[in-house]
């Protein structure tokens, strides 16, 4: 349609009322599971954007999710758009929000007055925060009476929701992929922050597999880089510098998995003849890089869906989904390998 959609569109292309549409939009739970499907297929095919801020005053309630990312206000453009996994992440949340008739507004850890304005102002309707956030942001939102959902971070209070991926399992089996591909002599690239919970776990995950095919843990193997595309070129020289022979590469994110490959690649080094490099997360570019990545699918839409959905529901008061998905307010999404072209049996 040339023009912009409106609600009588929907509701002509779904063959329902209007109020049949409104009540879907608003999670009215007036009509069948069907009948909503079917109204939020439409709406997602149409591009329809219902009208939040206006439906928000005649209803008294907030329609937008806050996201808070650690990144600053200069870095937002840049880091969103060089870092895939951010970009699949609110894309998901975006994705979702919409369909259900919210909006969303990113707010980074560094604008506390812009944050404080926004909880003041009583215009969300529940936070996202991604990744690790400073003690004075968590301060402030355990004095908010709205739902806090904590992204990749361990649980520090009863107030807020958290969702984790089973780093641990998931670095187990990167490293055992690599053992069992002839793999003994291996590194694994973390952030400089390692005392984070996703690269403690990861780490850990990384340990109970050399334990495991009796492989002794070398701590110079593990090298801190920066979670970029530039600290995995910049850290084959550090690679390099440990061990020339290694032949197994563990990357934290599929990111430095591709720069790596990439700075092996300057030096004449061939992924995977020569080295072996297995990532983290799944990302989409992971399967259009040459080598196509092989990695740990940590369902970045299936988190973010996930936080979405607890903060609806939850202001929906639906006590059986929080019964049924929370428990002690975590939910750990599982992982599982995909196997692709970066890793080569020796």
């Amino acid at each position: 349609m040339g023009e912009k959609v409106n609600i009588k569109d929907v509701a002509r292309e779904a063959g329902v009322s209007i109020a049949t549409v409104s009540y879907v939009i608003n999670n009215i739970n007036k009509v069948t599971d069907n009948t909503k499907n079917r109204v939020l297929e439409v709406i997602e095919r149409l591009g329809y954007q219902p009208n939040i801020n206006a439906r928000s005053l005649v209803k008294k309630e907030s329609r937008i999710i806050g996201i808070i990312v650690p990144i600053s206000e200069k870095e937002k453009d840049t880091i969103l758009l060089d870092n895939p996994f951010y970009l699949e992440f609110l894309s998901s949340v975006e994705n979702k929000v919409r369909v259900n008739g919210y909006s969303t507004m990113i707010l980074s850890i560094y604008e506390e007055k812009e944050l404080i304005k926004h909880l003041n102002s009583g215009s969300l309707a529940g936070i996202i925060v991604l990744g690790a956030a400073n003690k004075f942001v968590y301060d402030t939102l355990s004095s908010v009476d709205i739902p806090i959902v904590v992204v990749d971070q361990k649980q520090s209070s009863d107030r807020f929701y958290y969702i984790n991926t089973d780093d641990d399992m998931g670095a187990f089996l990167a490293t055992e992929y690599l053992i069992k591909n002839g793999h003994r002599n291996m590194c694994i690239l973390l952030g400089g922050k390692s005392d984070t919970l996703v690269h403690r776990n990861r780490l850990d995950g990384y340990k109970k597999a050399l334990s495991k095919y009796d492989i002794e843990f070398d701590a110079k193997k593990v090298i801190e880089i920066d979670v970029s595309y530039e600290g995995g070129i910049k850290a084959v020289d550090k690679i390099l510098e440990v061990d020339e022979n290694i032949t197994g590469i563990f990357a934290i994110s599929d990111v430095v998995a591709m720069g790596v490959i990439r700075g092996l690649y300057d030096k004449s080094i061939n992924v995977p003849r020569d080295k072996s490099v297995i990532g983290f997360d799944n990302i989409r570019n992971s399967k259009y890089f040459i080598p196509q990545i092989t990695t740990i699918n940590q369902f970045l839409q299936t988190k973010a869906e996930t936080a979405v959905n607890i903060i609806m529901k939850i202001n929906d008061k639906d006590t059986e989904f929080i019964k049924k998905y929370l428990n002690n307010n975590i939910v750990t999404i599982p992982v599982h390998i995909v196997e692709r072209e970066s890793v080569r049996d020796i």
